[in-house]
């Protein structure tokens, strides 16, 4: 957008948010569309603002804010992108399809990591029960995680008992292993964001390939 705007973009090291965000605002009105001066450059701002502000410096005896943070951050970034790509291809071809990826981007999103009372659930179809307990030691590294409570994290996901006791033998050199229990080591780490890489982002890529292909020059003229 400082680009659109003939404005002064700093170098990498140099360059500061709040001073992009400021040239966006100050720029003179038609310089660029209100949506792009004003409205986006603002919600980047909130965005940044939550980001930056919150997290570990919340009082002991208040909720710990991280969640709801990150679910309106998701929400927030995916109305920018939508907001930039309506703005992108204003005398589009093809409205329809247009308007088809901005749907993409802002329909509602459903987690693939649930915890109830303690209890972690993965809603990803196909993991296989050794997925289930790497994905289980990863969600509470660096802590270690007892070889019953891996079995039981299993069966939660409809697996047998001895599915579950095969799938933790089979962990073999993505863990630690001590008195007080299992940990997973780099390369299971590894294997855990192949894991979500292949299972949960690729499955959302269909729909963000659509919005990168709508961007993209042929659609606007200038």
């Amino acid at each position: 957008m400082l680009e659109k705007a003939n404005l002064t973009i700093a170098p990498s090291r140099a360059f500061k948010v709040n001073a992009a965000i400021n040239q966006l605002k100050n720029a003179p009105f038609g310089t660029l569309d209100d949506s792009l001066r004003l409205t986006i450059p603002r919600a980047c701002e909130y965005g940044y603002d939550i980001a930056s502000n919150r997290g570990a410096r919340h009082d002991p005896d208040e909720v710990d804010p991280n969640e709801m943070d990150a679910s309106l951050c998701v929400s927030l970034c995916s109305w920018i992108l939508g907001e930039l790509l309506r703005s992108a291809n204003k005398g589009a071809s093809d409205l329809g399809e247009v308007a088809d990826a901005i749907s993409s981007l802002t329909e509602r999103k459903y987690p693939s990591i649930e915890t109830v009372n303690d209890r972690t659930y993965f809603h990803i179809k196909g993991l296989s029960a050794r997925e289930i307990a790497v994905l289980l030691l990863w969600k509470v590294h660096p802590k270690r995680m007892k070889r019953e409570s891996i079995i039981a994290g299993i069966i939660r996901h409809k697996f047998k008992a001895r599915n579950a006791e095969v799938a933790v033998s089979r962990l073999g050199t993505v863990v630690d292993v001590d008195s007080a229990g299992f940990r997973l080591l780099q390369p299971g780490i590894e294997e855990a964001d192949e894991i979500f890489r292949k299972r949960v982002r690729h499955g959302k890529e269909a729909p963000q390939s659509r919005a990168i292909q709508v961007m993209s020059p042929p659609l606007r003229h200038h």
